[in-house]
């Protein structure tokens, strides 16, 4: 089936004039673009992309149009080449850093849209992802991998398969270092491809304890970027933004159980970061994290839920009480315990404290677009993704009784979000029906 969308029917226009003027064979951009990335590319595949019928992954766009020296003149000053992404509409040219910030957030709308189609179209769900990367271990001489699935539950019968956790073992017998697996091309790609994080056991113990000799990775399932599934923003609710000091409050989630209650789809500050910036398993971007965060403040995104996490500095909007009436603003509040749980040095617990103080102070006379919610630890996994579950429904609850989303719309909207999302969106709408006071 021909893809529909505009840009890439311009790179396959561009594909197809840049190939044919510089003499560039199917076979031997097959070749050359597999040796680039380090992965077999098949002459069918570039068929394929010629005629419009899939798709290469975003990261290939820059390679390919490299390797068919297509727009010259086109390429973006200090930056990698853009020429396609240029022409797709994906960034305008000569972006200044602010318009590298909103490339990387359309390069991650792009991305989500193209991995909701295929849902609908195949009737996949996001393991797609998972089978790569245990297919670039696989192929990739001396490792291995264990999986373990990450499965909680709401109530008896009410699942969730939120992740899966897997050990990666390098061929090392002195034991698995994370820039070992970094220096694996396949690997890498494999790991950003399906938003990877790693785990660090002293504060996410969760399942049983990593070999000594690998290391262990989150791959979500319930947490990365998705597509939103309404049409039109509701009339007074453009975007929701759901924020916290540390990323054991878990904001991922409950943005993202925001997203499937509201039929909006769901952005990150980290996964936009390493969009722009390159990938940082250990989400160590807090600058790059905070000046997105901000930009997305002062120009929200519409029919999105955004998450973000960090201690850099305090709320300017708030503390100017200019948060845009139609943007929505959550503060997970943790408490000490689980600011403990994240933050094991005690001087970084001592920062992160005052953080909470400042938070604290802006939001004691918060618009009505402001929400405070707070979060207490948990070392059952099941009860802390409860408490999330049950900060979404408390978010949900606030924005009925505020008037900006009515009961009637979101019942509208349900419908098309458990036929994308599947069994994860068919429990948690009914999840969400069964706890909302309507």
């Amino acid at each position: 089936m021909a893809n529909r969308d505009p840009g890439w029917r311009t790179f396959s226009d561009e594909l197809k004039r840049a190939m044919a003027l510089n003499r560039v064979s199917v076979e031997d951009l097959a070749y050359d673009l597999g040796q680039r990335v380090g992965s077999t590319v098949s002459r069918d595949k570039v068929v394929a992309w010629r005629a419009t019928r899939s798709t290469p992954p975003l990261a290939y766009l820059p390679h390919i149009a490299d390797l068919t020296r297509m727009g010259a003149q086109g390429t973006v000053p200090g930056s990698p080449s853009l020429y396609l992404a240029e022409r797709m509409g994906i960034i305008g040219s000569s972006p200044d850093s602010s318009l590298l910030i909103d490339a990387a957030y359309r390069l991650q709308k792009l991305e989500a849209k193209i991995l909701d189609s295929q849902m609908r179209v195949a009737r996949a769900d996001r393991s797609d992802s998972l089978q790569e990367l245990i297919q670039a271990v696989l192929s990739s001489q001396g490792w291995s991998v264990n999986i373990m699935a990450e499965v909680v539950e709401l109530a008896e019968g009410c699942e969730f398969h939120v992740a899966d956790r897997l050990d990666l073992r390098g061929p090392s017998r002195s034991g698995t270092q994370v820039d070992e697996v970094l220096q694996v091309d396949q690997l890498r790609r494999a790991l950003r491809g399906s938003y990877a994080a790693l785990v660090d056991p002293r504060i996410d113990p969760v399942g049983e304890p990593s070999e000594s000799q690998a290391t262990r990775w989150r791959i979500p399932r319930l947490g990365r970027p998705t597509s939103p599934q309404v049409s039109r923003p509701y009339p007074r609710l453009r975007s929701v933004a759901v924020t916290s000091v540390t990323g054991q409050a878990q904001p991922d989630v409950v943005a993202a159980l925001l997203a499937l209650s509201l039929g909006y789809g769901l952005t990150t500050t980290n996964n936009l970061a390493m969009t722009e910036i390159g990938f940082h398993p250990a989400a160590a971007l807090p600058k790059e994290r905070w000046s997105i965060h901000q930009r997305l403040l002062h120009e929200p995104p519409k029919r999105r839920t955004w998450s973000h996490y960090g201690m850099l500095d305090e709320e300017p909007l708030l503390r100017s009480g200019r948060v845009p009436r139609h943007t929505f603003v959550v503060w997970l509040r943790e408490s000490d315990a689980l600011l403990q749980r994240a933050r094991p040095d005690a001087d970084e617990v001592v920062a992160a404290k005052n953080q909470r103080a400042v938070m604290k102070s802006l939001l004691r006379d918060a618009p009505p677009n402001v929400l405070m919610v707070d979060l207490d630890d948990h070392d059952d996994p099941h009860l802390r993704f409860q408490a999330s579950a049950t900060a979404a429904v408390r978010i949900v609850q606030t924005l009925i009784e505020r008037g900006y989303v009515s009961e009637e719309l979101l019942k509208q909207v349900w419908p098309s979000v458990v036929d994308v999302h599947r069994e994860m969106g068919d429990a948690w709408i009914a999840w969400l029906r069964g706890n909302l006071s309507l």
